[in-house]
Parts: C-alpha cells; structure tokens; sequence
C-alpha cells in the first residue's frame, strides 16, 4: 500500500515548508490510507492552526481537510503538522510539514505620510498579476526611485512641476493636481485606483492564491519604501525627477531619460534646465 501524500488541491503535494495568513482558511486533501485501511489523521502542534475535516467518506482513498488560521497573529508562529494511523497514534506516515503563520499585511494609518505614498506605489508599479511584472527586486527599485522623484521635486521647488507652491510635502506633492491619477480628494482615493490596492491587499494575505508570497513582497516593499526602511539611493547624479510606464514617451522637453526599473521609465533633467528653471537666458 503507497504511503499517505499531503496535497493542495490543484494535486500538487504540499511542501515541508508551508507559509500561511492569520484568518486563512486553506483546504488541501489526503490520497490514501493508512496500513491500518482508514484515513489517517492530521494533528496540529499549535491552537493558531487548528485541522477540520471537511470529507472523509470511509469508502474513499481521499479525504478533503482545512486549516482554520487564527485570525489575530501579532508575529510569525509556527506549528508543525503530523500526520499518524488513525488506530495508532503514535505512528507517523508521513513526514512533518512546518506551518509559518504570518500576521496580516495591512497599509499604515490613513491619513499618514507612510499611507498616501505606499497606497501610490501600489498603484503605480506594475503588480505581480500583471503580464509585464518582472520582478520583486526589480519593482522594488522601481518604488525607490519613485520616492526619490518626489524627494528631488520637493528640493527643487515643486513649482517647476505642476505642483504648486503649496507643496512642502510629500502628501502634498502626490495630491497636486496632475501628479498621481486617483490621489488629488486623498484620503479619498478614485474607484480604480482604490480597487488597485484593494485587490492587491487581498492577495497578499490569500494564502490559497499560488503567487501570494510574491504579492506580500510587493506590499511589503511599498511599505518600507513609504517608511523610509527600504529607501535605497538616487543612482543619477543629477537627481531623478520623473516616471512613466515604460515606452510611454518623455513626460516633457526638459526631461532626460534615464533607464527603466519594473516597467516604469525614468527622467532626470536638461543641464539647461537645471541650470536656469525659470529659462531667463531663453527669452
């Protein structure tokens, strides 16, 4: 008789190490029987995990089980999953598999520097569900140099953007009129841009969704980004200054391109520019 194999339900056995969310619910089955001719029995080692089984007809080789996931987690916990004879406790037949809980992602408070500028860095990178991802590495760039466009438009004078005067900010850089699509009424962010993030958020804390590590990573990116945790540096002497999605076109006469992170393109400025914003020497 083959031994018991622990699966998700696509089939695919389930890893020795498996990473779930705090509120989860993640079913997954068990082929076979044990030697003793019944299903076996799935334990958990901890209360944040607890195992329920949602079929287990005795005249059937399979037998469908869910992990409920306690739904506050403050940090990561682990427990482990042992999986034994029904008629003999103490026989494994199977080996363990780790179970890392991790809490639940979520934005910093709404109002908050740290919200408007990792809400803006969802929306404005390119998420993992979409076709032209790359990379968490390379989105993360991405964010970074986001930051510092806005970092250098502040020192600049926000004026020479379209900003206003008004902006002293980086809240008040992204809410200018013409600056961020979808952020002008912040805290109100627009339908489609809100339902960017939203969307994003719910992945990221999906355990069930294949790609979920790679959605909290960008979450977590635009997080410490908007933080300053994972502020990285200006890689262009003359400072960054400008983004758009890559293969969009210049933003305007006195940007130079850069080069491309994450599918987002990236502008310094003219020397001429630089020199004399206001153009005096051209009139």
């Amino acid at each position: 008789m083959s031994t018991p194999t622990l699966e998700r339900m696509n089939r695919a056995p389930l890893p020795r190490n498996l990473t779930l969310v705090a509120g989860n619910a993640f079913p997954f089955k068990v082929s076979g029987l044990g030697s003793d001719h019944r299903h076996v029995v799935v334990k958990s080692s901890s209360s944040s995990v607890k195992v329920v089984v949602v079929s287990a007809n005795p005249h059937n080789r399979e037998q469908t089980l869910r992990l409920d996931i306690q739904s506050v987690v403050r940090s990561s916990e682990r427990s482990t999953l042992s999986t034994h004879l029904a008629s003999q406790s103490a026989q494994k037949v199977a080996p363990d598999i780790v179970v890392t809980v991790e809490p639940r992602l979520a934005l910093p408070p709404v109002g908050t520097e740290d919200h408007i500028l990792a809400s803006m860095l969802i929306v404005e990178n390119i998420s993992p569900g979409q076709r032209s991802f790359v990379s968490a590495d390379q989105t993360l760039i991405s964010m970074q140099w986001m930051r510092w466009v806005l970092v250098n438009r502040l020192r600049f004078g926000s004026a020479h953007f379209g900003a206003g005067k008004v902006a002293t900010t980086l809240t008040n850089s992204i809410k200018a009129p013409n600056q961020v699509k979808g952020f002008e009424r912040y805290p109100s962010i627009e339908t489609g841009q809100k339902m960017v993030i939203d969307d994003v958020l719910k992945m990221a804390n999906d355990s069930t969704n294949a790609n979920f590590q790679t959605y909290r990573q960008y979450v977590q990116n635009a997080i410490d980004v908007a933080r300053g945790v994972k502020s990285g540096s200006d890689p262009c002497s003359t400072g960054l200054y400008a983004w758009r999605t890559s293969g969009r076109g210049s933003p305007g006469p006195n940007f130079i391109f850069y080069e491309s992170r994450g599918g987002q393109d990236f502008y310094t400025l003219s020397e001429a520019f630089i020199k004399d914003p206001l153009l005096r020497s051209h009139k």
